[in-house]
């Protein structure tokens, strides 16, 4: 319709309604790019949140594993400890030096946990040497979102540059959590060898004096159940810090949502 109209005005030669003609193409076209682009800012917006909503749900899980993660490493820490002790085994630092100071893990926040739970307590007779071998829980993670929005190029789509890089610091915090329990399960290997050189069975149930005697009289099973504790002390600082991590990009995804919500 514009196009014949255009025609006839110039071979009228109406150089007025030509321009005229022109600007409304000009502005029609202007306009339509607009909606378009307003259309896809709206989608891409949409996408964004739910990715965030469900990348928040999986931080979320992995502070709540975590949790487990914490647990299974004190009840390593302290279930190495009492064979080192029973043994006549000296070590070098309480658990809070050793995280604090050897490790320079944050002393507040290890202070906090320390202050806000309790220790694991095993029953009279228990089989300590299991717990140190095997009271073991590693972090799976809830990669899914992630690996989603890394793999699809949908980083760009988080706008504030802020939070995008703050959400992989953390999945590379994760990362590095990773390389830390793959060593766990060498130090783990290298306990069970160390066990059967001093004659205890993975399967058996042995007393604290039968297991305290082959400490002694085995050099190699003394040093791996120091290496033991060392490793899971690490371990435990190392997980609690990324559960703080996790705490905090939680909330930070809520404050984001916050003001998503108010913002016109």
């Amino acid at each position: 319709m514009i196009l014949r109209r255009i025609t006839q005005h110039v071979r009228e030669q109406n150089w007025t309604a030509i321009g005229i003609d022109f600007v409304i193409v000009v502005v029609g076209v202007f306009i339509g790019t607009e909606v378009s682009n307003w259309n896809a800012d709206r989608v891409d917006q949409q996408v964004e949140t739910r990715l965030l909503h469900e990348l928040q749900a999986d931080v979320a899980a992995d502070v709540e594993e975590m949790e487990v993660v914490l647990q299974s490493a004190e009840g390593r820490v302290l279930a190495s400890s009492v064979l080192l002790e029973a043994s006549g085994i000296p070590f070098r630092h309480s658990f809070e030096e050793t995280v604090t100071g050897m490790y320079s893990f944050p002393e507040p926040l290890v202070r906090r946990r320390l202050a806000e739970t309790e220790r694991p307590t095993f029953a009279p007779g228990a089989d300590l040497l299991i717990y140190t071998h095997y009271l073991r829980r590693l972090l799976d993670g809830n990669r899914h979102t992630y690996n989603a929005i890394v793999n699809t190029g949908s980083v760009r789509l988080i706008a504030d540059s802020t939070l995008a890089r703050q959400i992989q610091a953390y999945y590379a915090h994760v990362d590095d959590n990773r390389e830390l329990e793959r060593y766990l399960s060498t130090v783990r290997d290298r306990l069970e060898g160390a066990m059967q050189e001093a004659g205890l069975s993975r399967t058996g149930v042995h007393s604290l004096p039968e297991i305290s005697r082959a400490i002694r009289a085995t050099p190699r099973l003394a040093a791996t159940i120091s290496d033991t504790r060392g490793v899971a002390l690490y371990h435990w600082g190392a997980t609690l810090v990324l559960q703080d991590e996790g705490r905090q990009l939680v909330e930070t995804l809520a404050a984001h949502f916050d003001g998503s919500a108010s913002s016109p």
